[in-house]
């Protein structure tokens, strides 16, 4: 990783107040404190976390590395769609309340007690395929589920966008896929929906519309980050776009492609994270299970989760997160495919920048 001295050199600013988002190895005078200040930023550590009961993939995450929620899901090739939900109380998981209706790849944001889940696909056990999107939320409150507003999708066919926000009355959805155009035809959505406890409705366009990715932080302050403008590994992108509640502007590009990836975050500036499987862009499958973290101007390379895990759903920050769950590949490289799930989770701990008084 790059320091301040490499990039800027060593002159030191003198500022009234500390900078928002430093670098690793920046040094500034603060006027005001009369203090001599240097950023480091700490890659943290991921340590083993409880079983969840069931080895699952494509479910929805939320909440934090304390009081986290995960939802829906499916297992490998059993072609399920599950309703069952599971809580984490940074020790063990237990039973929550089953959703309404059980779905494969729903969208998840919001805390323990406020929580949603999103569109997603349903069918029925064997069915085969990516069953029929849904465009239904429902809502928890820590113990059971009841119905929320009804979401667009951009068609009948599309998949479903991915969401982030603070509770199940502040939270957005974000891209997704656009299959209006027929089979074979991989668009993207380039849209956001709001939801505000009771409907959905539309907010700003994406630059570039896309789906598989990941979306991070809050309704007025969040990110959407990799993924893919199609279905294959070529068409992954790096690129990031950040979110005011109005509108999107470009952030910096991610270091490696990642899509299928948990993630999580408390805002575009501060405690968001992605990994678990990275996709190199070109058919090769995934390589590591390094993340990524982001602190609101670019992306540092953060520690490696021990187990390689795609299709995961993630809880919390770059300073106490969760990744659980997932699929698995027995050897990650050219040409590797699924080869089961897993219940593991893992705990992020200590990534972020903090600073120092010299």
């Amino acid at each position: 990783m790059s320091d301040y001295s490499e990039i800027k050199g060593t002159t030191i600013s003198t500022v009234a107040s500390d900078p928002a988002n430093p670098v690793n190895g920046q040094l500034w005078y603060n006027s005001t404190s009369g203090d001599l200040k240097q950023a480091e930023v700490t890659s943290g550590a991921w340590s083993s976390g409880g079983n969840m009961g069931a080895a699952i993939y494509h479910h929805a995450g939320f909440g934090t590395q304390t009081a986290a929620v995960m939802a829906g899901g499916h297992t490998y090739f059993a072609y399920d769609y599950r309703a069952n939900t599971e809580e984490y109380d940074g020790t063990s998981w237990t039973a929550g309340g089953n959703l309404s209706t059980g779905r494969r790849a729903p969208a998840g944001a919001g805390t323990l007690t406020s929580g949603l889940v999103v569109s997603g696909s349903t069918g029925t056990v064997g069915q085969g395929g990516l069953g029929t999107p849904t465009t239904s939320t429902e809502e928890y409150d820590g113990t059971s589920w009841t119905a929320g507003g009804t979401i667009t999708l951009e068609s009948a066919t599309g998949a479903t966008p991915r969401a982030t926000g603070a509770s199940s009355s502040s939270a957005i959805a974000v891209g997704g896929d656009d299959d209006s155009g027929g089979p074979g035809v991989y668009a993207c959505s380039n849209k956001t929906q709001h939801y505000d406890g009771t409907s959905w409705t539309a907010g700003g366009n994406l630059s570039t519309g896309r789906k598989y990715h990941q979306v991070m932080g809050t309704e007025t302050d969040g990110l959407a980050a990799g993924g893919g403008t199609g279905f294959y590994s070529s068409d992954a992108i790096t690129s990031t776009e950040e979110y005011d509640g109005s509108s999107w502007s470009s952030g910096g590009n991610l270091n490696d492609y990642k899509r299928f990836n948990a993630e999580s975050g408390i805002s575009s500036s501060s405690g968001a994270w992605t990994g678990g499987a990275r996709d190199d862009n070109n058919y090769g499958g995934p390589t590591d299970g390094a993340i990524e973290t982001y602190n609101g101007t670019s992306w540092s390379v953060g520690p490696t989760m021990s187990q390689l895990r795609g299709n995961a759903a993630g809880a919390g920050n770059y300073a106490a997160g969760l990744a659980a769950a997932g699929s698995i590949f027995d050897n990650p490289g050219p040409g590797e495919y699924i080869s089961g799930n897993t219940a593991t989770s893992e705990e992020l701990t200590g990534a972020g920048t903090s600073i120092r008084t010299i």
